[in-house]
């Protein structure tokens, strides 16, 4: 786990992700290298684009990243799966499903599920391939099995289970 820094930059991410708001996290980010983060998430997911740049800026930051999650949509849910330390509220969701655009061919858009499922896997104990099911069959993984998965950290109110699930 990534050290405390000197002070806690807040971020939210409370809205559609977009290049503009990836902007902004990114910047905030850049200029605190010795904060370490607190980020809120509460979004329906966005641009891929931009939460790759959000997730790499976190994931990539020297100091340590907590995700505060109420829920946290596809894209949403690969920044918080940048943290070292992810929250997530009990009535909150995880929800993956295939990235989709209106300009991506078919084989670019399964570049992009193949690159964020491994990803995701990347930062637990999930397989690539599990998570690539669950965005294949647009799955809500409620509070209580993101934190039997691994997929979270902790969920107020409910006690993380000694023995994780295996996915085989």
């Amino acid at each position: 786990m990534r050290p405390l820094g000197v002070a806690t930059l807040q971020l939210e991410v409370v809205t559609e992700i977009s290049p503009e708001i990836a902007d902004l996290v990114v910047r905030a980010v850049a200029t605190y290298p010795n904060h370490h983060v607190e980020i809120a998430i509460d979004t329906i997911g966005g641009d891929w684009a931009a939460s790759l740049a959000i997730y790499t800026a976190l994931a990539n930051h020297k100091r340590r990243v907590t995700a505060h999650c109420v829920k946290a949509a596809s894209s949403g849910a690969l920044i918080a799966m940048s943290a070292d330390i992810r929250h997530l509220d009990p009535a909150g969701h995880f929800f993956l499903h295939m990235p989709s655009g209106p300009t991506a061919t078919s084989a670019q858009l399964d570049k992009i599920a193949d690159a964020k499922a491994a990803m995701m896997a990347s930062r637990c104990r999930i397989p690539a391939k599990r998570i690539r099911l669950w965005m294949e069959k647009n799955t809500f993984i409620p509070a209580q099995r993101a934190l039997q998965y691994g997929l979270v950290d902790a969920v107020p109110g409910l006690v993380k289970p000694e023995l994780p699930v295996v996915f085989l």
